[in-house]
């Protein structure tokens, strides 16, 4: 079989939309969340205004809305706010994607504040635009089948290029740690310097001076774990799965403990999210309700024969 055919055959695959649809639920939760905990803190307005207004922006939307202006920025939160409960609850996905991703990138281009995640967001509001997310755990599969699941098979790509997404984030963010700090020149100190840097650290963490010689082993593992990370998508294409599950019980240790001691805004929960789409939909059915199982009977008769044997081999 040539390499055009392997790639046509690769992206004609479907699968149940289970594991699309957690992460559909978990990318609108994580903006929702940010923009209540933006409000409720009052930061919402030293990030997006601050005084007099001095902002500009080249964002489309924005300029198209008369220029960055408090009454916009406010106007721009609650659309958000509302297409982001609606990619959670999955009424009109796409289009509430669409939008949210619109109006997020206009916030971003005003703000004054910000990190990696903005554009990793924005690419998984893109992913849910081009995907079936809401095929099933959704109102738009309420209102198609009458029930809360389905066993409508969708296309399996989106799922292949986030976990692309995430191998090329951490190889790529271990790239750029090449800091003497992150080496044995520099005393693997990187990890407990952030923890003392005032600009990321949640609280006064000195205290945990006695825990410096751990703090080196994880800086060390950290970097090595995310140099090799693109060793994750391998493995699922050679289907070895505990080498998947050995890096994400890593990967979730280590984003639980950033969330807790260091402000790195919706960072860690944004990745987590990610992680959903590293199992496939079946590995799922131990962890969800029986009724929203692979039901191999139904997918079986959706599907011409070769994609049936396609599919049952993925």
């Amino acid at each position: 079989m040539s390499r055009w055919n392997q790639l046509v055959d690769a992206l004609s695959t479907r699968e149940i939309g289970t594991s699309l649809a957690l992460f559909r639920i978990l990318i609108g939760l994580v903006v929702v969340c940010e923009l209540v905990l933006l409000q409720s803190s009052g930061a919402l307005g030293v990030v997006f205004a601050g005084g007099p207004w001095t902002a500009t922006s080249d964002n489309g939307l924005v300029i198209l809305l008369g220029g960055p202006s408090l009454q916009l920025v406010h106007g721009l939160v609650v659309l958000t706010f509302f297409t982001s409960a609606m990619i959670v609850v999955g009424a009109w996905t796409r289009v509430a994607a669409a939008l949210c991703w619109a109006t997020m990138t206009a916030l971003f281009s005003v703000a004054h504040g910000g990190g990696s995640y903005d554009a990793l967001l924005t690419i998984a509001l893109l992913l849910l635009v081009v995907s079936r997310s809401d095929a099933t755990l959704s109102i738009a599969c309420r209102r198609r089948t009458g029930t809360w699941t389905s066993s409508e098979l969708v296309p399996a790509w989106p799922r292949y290029v986030a976990i692309y997404q995430l191998a090329l984030l951490y190889t790529t963010s271990a790239m750029a740690k090449l800091g003497a700090e992150w080496l044995p020149a520099g005393d693997f100190a990187a990890v407990f310097n952030a923890l003392l840097s005032p600009a990321f650290a949640r609280s006064e963490w000195t205290f945990l001076g006695w825990l410096y010689p751990l703090t080196q082993v994880g800086t060390a593992v950290s970097w090595l774990w995310e140099f090799t990370w693109f060793a994750v998508p391998l493995a699922l294409l050679f289907s070895r799965p505990v080498v998947r599950n050995v890096y994400v019980g890593i990967g979730i240790l280590m984003h639980l403990t950033l969330w807790v001691l260091l402000n790195l805004g919706p960072f860690s929960p944004l990745v987590l999210s990610f992680y959903v789409l590293l199992y496939r939909p079946a590995e799922w059915r131990a962890l969800v309700p029986a009724s929203i199982a692979y039901d191999a009977a139904t997918a079986k008769a959706a599907l011409p024969r070769q994609a049936v044997e396609r599919h049952s081999t993925a």
